[in-house]
């Protein structure tokens, strides 16, 4: 599992807009200076790649892509998706060592690291990590992506993401939700803003979208 050292590292990626063909999705990742990240510590690792490359600009884009059988080798569960660069000119790509920190992230946030056989997992999960990255409590932000065939199945689709984060964290403001559709209503991206108290109300939002059909990605 990564550490919790290097997951803050990358606490200011923000995923969204996620759609297209399930092998092999395109999505935009924007850099939020800030976001959710720790205070300065004069010994954590920068923020900097460490080969001195530059780092993500805003606009940036990546392909998501269902992740290849052989992943299972490196101890890795069986299915997720990673990330590669969207862009074919070379001097726009996102270099190698970027795309390894993010897909180490987005592996992460998949819950795609498991402890060995007969290794007892430490970390409870996604909580320790979660839990070492913020103050609570805090505002979080929750992201699910579906398919919707009409309208019916949109705002089905919207009920279910909001009833799983309100079970578990209680009611939402107003202005909390927002939905938007992509490739022409055949997918729609929900996100949802709520002040969580701790990092265990996050593992149980996220557990149940897992365990909701209609999901096909969240975070």
């Amino acid at each position: 599992r990564p550490s919790a050292a290097l997951l803050a590292r990358h606490s200011d990626f923000t995923f969204f807009a996620v759609s297209g063909p399930a092998a092999r999705r395109r999505c935009a990742v924007t850099v939020v200076a800030g976001a959710g990240a720790p205070e300065e510590d004069a010994d954590a690792p920068s923020n900097e790649s460490p080969s001195g490359e530059e780092p993500l600009l805003p606009g940036d884009s990546f392909e998501a892509r269902e992740a290849p059988r052989s992943a299972q080798s490196a101890g890795h569960a069986k299915g997720g998706y990673s990330f590669v660069s969207g862009h074919q000119d070379e001097a726009r790509a996102i270099s190698g060592d970027v795309l390894k920190r993010v897909n180490m992230v987005s592996r992460a946030q998949q819950d795609l690291y498991k402890s060995p056989e007969g290794v007892p997992d430490t970390e409870r999960g996604i909580s320790a990590l979660t839990g070492a990255l913020l103050t609570f409590p805090a505002e979080h932000g929750f992201q699910a992506v579906g398919k919707t065939a009409n309208s019916v199945e949109r705002d089905e689709f919207v009920r279910l993401v909001t009833a799983a984060v309100e079970q578990h964290t209680g009611d939402l403001a107003e202005n909390a939700v927002s939905v938007r559709e992509r490739m022409g209503g055949r997918y729609v991206s929900v996100s949802v803003r709520q002040t969580v108290s701790g990092a265990e109300q996050i593992n149980l939002v996220l557990e149940q979208l897992r365990q909701t059909p209609q999901v096909i990605m969240h975070w």
